[in-house]
């Protein structure tokens, strides 16, 4: 070590001026005249060994504080090496693919991999700014908590953990290595900087073009797993179970995962087992390997024996039941029970024409609605063609649009759709086929019969293909439009580390994924056969000495020293009045300050991770709002937590899960929404249990404990704050209700799972970017005053309560 400025290290002789005050004030004595002495005495005396720790701190924090003030002066200085090349910058490139699973001589390739990046780092030099880049067959950039991609090298050291970085399931490819040798020249500007690798080379990777690269390679000790052959089983259904039964597993440990995510260990079970699986349970196979923990596993679906046979229920005989009995029976995997009358009795029921009867005890239920005659479900209207529409308008509303072609209905019922959540559609957006939301059992609802389709349903080349695919899924509970992107995982393969939530949602992470209807297993890619060797490429030699000054570290330090010293002299009560003068002063420039700042704020904010999308429905939904009323609201900007005081709305909108909120950012949420502040959750995909649907219902628990979401009555204050409304609206109802939070008679929170800015966004040519159904137009037109009510309920709340305003509402509900 050397320093700056040596002579300033004479000045180390000060330190003794508080040695010899201490020193001095032990040996001084007062007499004072005091009437209860003997009191006195006695509280000096249960005080005195605090007194004295307090003094011997004092001394020694202001021994430390001349120290610290004597070394800043002089700046300390160390030297050390740092890569050649690296001054302009530098890009540390990590291998996060399926091979990092691994294991070599020096351990696991992950914790190989974290010795290294911590030796590379430390050798930057210290003002080098650099990013930390992932490569699979994909690149990914690291960023830090504020959003910074780029930081120094010390930076990156304190941030950078294994449970950081996004290891997959993925292979490591030239692809990806590309991509992120790409960008690395992209943040950079293609200056020289450093570029380092760290991987164990699979042989996914192209030898070649690596060598091409440029790049400074760390290569890592692995060693290549044997070969496991994968499993194959055969299932065979009967009577009462499921034989399931393999030359190939008998050393290998059979565990039986549940829907649910439960894991049923079996143990080893020789050459099969008989199974009672359920709907949605797979069969792990599970081969122990020290080497690399996802070599030898396997994930089969398990066949179930609820799915097979299906009970064909009608009142009586007619034409369309004996085609949908010829088509059901022509299905070479499905068992067809035939039932006239009584009660319909099996797991799986398709009930053909007039039923008005209970669905208890029947966990599957298919009804084919005849539109001339009663149902169990609520008709709102019937639709009947006529000979003389020929219009196209017109016969889009008897229109089918398949896979395989177009079915024409000649005459369907309507129903409530309050009750029904709408799976698919005629072409002008009427419901083709619903599912019934109040029951325990799937209930799904074909609003027409087969009598009037055709003349011979059998052998009908579109209707047939279309029935069978909508079989198997209901058959199997996979809803219609359920998407890979709304699955969650039930149960995840174990790996080295923990997987990070941006992988387990592309399903890069072997485990089973699902929704409550439907599940998808997801293997681990096979394990590197090889590893390459690159003898021709080394990695650069630290060359160059870099002298660092400490200052920087020491000043904070010394800072603290001071702050402990005031602290000290605050206790011992020698500074306590001016203590309380400097808390009293700030507190009084504080107020002053939060009140300038109120009066500048901005009127509307979103959360983070609020999708695209629809933050442009609200900025456009605002510029149209001022030719409706007299609200003005600002641009609507990203906000954080700690700064939702400033505005009057809060929005979030996303297909994502909200981030969970720190303590802290609970407590601002909690303040800011007692103090009158509102928040908005619009549900965009107009869906029921989403990702962000149920993170919005955990999120809220934690703000408001012992609150749940309630549905807000239609003739709340908030359906006529300025249009006079008695239903609501969006992109899509997936839901008859609004949803809320009240608090003191007033709503802080509101849930809409319909995608109100869904409905209202417009593309860049000025027309409606998305569609809506069921009924057009005219939810566009509800959707855009519901949203304007949302917005003067926000600056007005319940004075449309107020007495006055009665006998006008009146006269506005009654006309």
């Amino acid at each position: 070590m050397s320093f700056f400025a040596i002579t300033f290290l004479w000045t180390g002789i000060f330190i003794g001026i508080p040695i010899l005050i201490a020193f001095w004030n032990r040996k001084k004595i007062r007499k004072e005249k005091f009437g209860g002495y003997f009191l006195l005495r006695k509280l000096a005396e249960s005080t005195k060994r605090r007194i004295q720790i307090l003094q011997i701190l004092k001394l020694l924090n202001r021994i430390l504080l001349f120290l610290l003030i004597i070394f800043c002066f002089a700046e300390p200085l160390v030297t050390r090496e740092r890569f050649s090349g690296a001054g302009e910058g530098f890009a540390l490139i990590l291998d996060v693919g399926r091979a990092m699973q691994g294991a070599g001589p020096g351990g696991s390739l992950i914790e190989q991999q974290r010795r290294k990046f911590i030796e590379i780092l430390s050798g930057m030099p210290s003002e080098a700014q650099g990013l930390i880049l992932f490569a699979s067959d994909r690149c990914e950039t690291l960023s830090l908590a504020e959003g910074r991609v780029t930081a120094s090298s010390e930076d990156w050291l304190d941030f950078l953990r294994p449970e950081r970085i996004a290891y997959t399931n993925e292979l490591t490819t030239i692809s990806g290595l590309s991509q992120c040798r790409q960008r690395a020249k992209q943040i950079f500007s293609d200056r020289n900087v450093f570029v380092g690798f760290i991987s164990a080379l699979p042989d996914s990777l192209d030898k070649e073009q690596l060598s091409k690269m440029n790049l400074n390679i760390f290569a890592l000790e692995a060693e290549p797993v044997r070969t496991v052959d994968s499993v194959e089983l055969t299932q065979e259904i009967q009577q009462n179970s499921v034989r399931v039964f393999s030359d190939k597993a008998a050393d290998r440990d059979w565990n039986v995962i549940q829907q649910t995510g439960l894991v049923e260990k079996l143990g080893k079970v020789g050459r099969g087992v008989d199974l009672l699986p359920s709907k949605g349970s797979w069969l792990w196979i599970n081969h122990e390997e020290k080497l690399d923990p996802w070599v030898g596993q396997d994930f089969i679906r398990l066949q179930s024996l609820a799915a097979k046979r299906i009970t064909l229920w009608s009142e009586k005989e007619s034409e369309g039941y004996l085609s949908l009995l010829a088509a059901l029976r022509s299905h070479s995997e499905i068992q067809v029970v035939r039932q006239i009358g009584s009660h319909p009795v099996g797991e799986a029921v398709i009930i053909y024409g007039t039923y008005t009867g209970s669905f208890d005890g029947m966990p599957y239920v298919w009804v084919f609605g005849s539109p001339n005659s009663a149902s169990a479900f609520k008709i709102r209207d019937k639709k009947q063609w006529m000979a003389s529409d020929l219009s196209g308008d017109v016969r889009k509303s008897f229109l089918i649009e398949t896979e395989d072609g177009e079915i024409f209905v000649k005459a369907y019922n309507l129903f409530d759709l309050d009750n029904f959540e709408v799976m698919e559609s005629f072409e002008d957006g009427a419901p083709s086929l619903l599912e019934y939301k109040n029951s325990q059992s799937k209930i799904w609802v074909t609003p027409f019969d087969l009598e009037d389709l055709t003349t011979d349903l059998a052998l009908e080349p579109v209707f047939i293909p279309y029935l069978y695919r909508r079989l198997e899924r209901w058959l199997t509970s996979d809803n219609l439009e359920s998407h890979d992107d709304l699955m969650k995982p039930i149960w995840l393969l174990p790996g080295r580390v923990k997987p990070l939530d941006s992988v387990l949602a592309r399903h890069a992470w072997p485990g089973i994924y699902g929704t409550d209807q439907r599940t998808l297993a997801v293997a681990p890619v096979a394990a590197p056969m090889a590893y390459l060797q690159m003898e021709n490429i080394v990695p650069s030699e630290k060359s160059e000495l870099e002298k660092l000054s400490l200052r920087d570290k020491l000043l904070p330090w010394a800072i603290v020293s001071a702050a402990l010293e005031l602290l000290l002299c605050a206790v011992s009560a020698q500074w306590g009045l001016l203590l309380s003068l400097i808390v009293a002063l700030s507190l009084v420039s504080g107020n002053t300050l939060e009140a300038q700042d109120v009066a500048q704020r901005t009127s509307l904010g979103v959360m983070p991770g609020t999708d695209p999308d629809r933050l442009r429905a609200l900025n456009q939904f605002i510029r149209d709002m001022e030719s409706l009323c007299n609200l003005d609201f600002a641009t609507a900007e990203v906000v954080q937590a700690k700064d939702y005081w400033k505005y009057a709305l809060i929005f979030s909108s996303s297909t994502a899960a909200l981030p969970d909120f720190s303590e802290a950012e609970v407590v601002k949420i909690r303040d800011y929404l007692d103090r009158g502040g509102l928040l908005i959750f619009d549900e965009p995909l107009a869906s029921i249990d989403t990702v962000f649907g149920r993170s919005v219902v955990e999120r809220l628990k934690k703000i408001f404990p012992g609150r749940f979401l309630e549905n807000i009555p239609k003739d709340d204050v908030l359906f006529r704050t300025f249009y006079l409304l008695n239903e609501v609206s969006g992109r899509r109802l997936a839901s008859p209700n609004l949803q809320g939070i009240k608090i003191d008679q007033r709503w802080v929170v509101v849930f809409s799972s319909n995608d109100l800015l869904g409905a209202v966004l417009k593309s860049e040519t000025g027309d409606y970017a998305l569609s809506v159904s069921p009924y057009g137009i005219m939810q566009r037109r509800l959707a855009s005053r519901q949203l304007l009510n949302l917005f003067m309920y926000s600056v007005t709340v319940d004075y449309k309560d107020d007495a006055i305003h009665l006998p006008h509402i009146l006269q506005k509900r009654v006309k």
